[in-house]
């Protein structure tokens, strides 16, 4: 049970149990232990997963709250649509909980009947189509279409027959709001961009652009790509996207003090 548990949240591939060195190494710690294939590895870790979801189900339909649903799509680097929908609900105990209960495929056109048709599966699949209070989803269109379209037909079944069902996602409203606030700025980027390539070009003027951030108690560029990890972004990215973003602070705090310019050899 424990190796399975350990397979699942590291994401073990099951022919690593396959591995020629794999039973030697586990005979040398427990000599009793027999050795299991990958094909019992996959059926067990099958087996904890329908445990898991009947659990989950189980508490599901035995809620005394309302479920609330956010869904969103996106396109594998296969070019497969896939619909991922999450369930938030509060416990007896009052504990805030949020599981994915589905994660399939959608096949092309994705209309909002088509969405419409896949989460009234996924809630007729796990018992909850009358615990249903909102679905929040981003502003596509073909969202809109399958939220009007679930009210329509399932109105009955909704909590205040869907009045309140339709929620826009906010991340996805301010990202529209910062991309537009973007391309009025963009000419202030590219400025920035060229700075810092102009920076970056050259050992000495790096050097320089530290030591003028040193004198005025402003972080540098390589303290920077040290201590200031994206979580969720690889090292390879933020190094390269958030450092620039605090280097280009950097200089506008420098450019505020009014400090002399460098020349192109990184000199006062």
């Amino acid at each position: 049970q424990r190796m399975i548990e350990f397979v699942i949240h590291a994401e073990i591939p099951f022919n690593k149990f396959e591995d020629p060195y794999f039973e030697p190494w586990v005979q040398s710690m427990q000599p009793t232990l027999d050795g299991v294939s990958r094909q019992t590895v996959r059926n067990d870790c099958l087996k904890k997963y329908q445990r898991m979801k009947q659990d989950l189900q189980n508490e599901l339909q035995t809620l005394d709250s309302h479920v609330c649903l956010t869904s969103d799509m996106w396109t594998s680097i296969q070019n497969l649509s896939y619909l991922v929908i999450t369930a938030h609900y509060i416990t007896p105990d009052f504990k805030i909980k949020r599981k994915i209960i589905s994660f399939k495929e959608v096949k092309y056109p994705h209309t909002g009947f088509a969405i419409e048709e896949t989460l009234v599966s996924c809630l007729t699949e796990w018992g909850i189509r009358n615990k249903l209070f909102t679905l929040t989803v981003d502003n596509a269109s073909n969202n809109t279409s399958a939220c009007e379209e679930l009210v329509d037909t399932h109105k009955h079944e909704l909590m205040l027959e869907g009045a309140h069902l339709h929620v826009r996602c906010c991340a996805h409203i301010l990202n529209i709001l910062v991309q537009d606030g973007m391309k009025i700025i963009h000419e202030g980027i590219k400025k920035i961009r060229e700075l810092l390539k102009h920076i970056d070009s050259s050992p000495s003027r790096i050097q320089a652009f530290n030591q003028i951030a040193i004198v005025n108690g402003l972080p540098t560029k390589v303290v920077l790509q040290l201590i200031y990890p994206i979580v969720g972004i690889p090292p390879s990215k933020w190094l390269e996207k958030h450092s620039n973003i605090r280097l280009s602070s950097t200089a506008m705090q420098i450019k505020m003090l009014k400090l002399p310019r460098m020349n192109k050899n990184g000199q006062k």
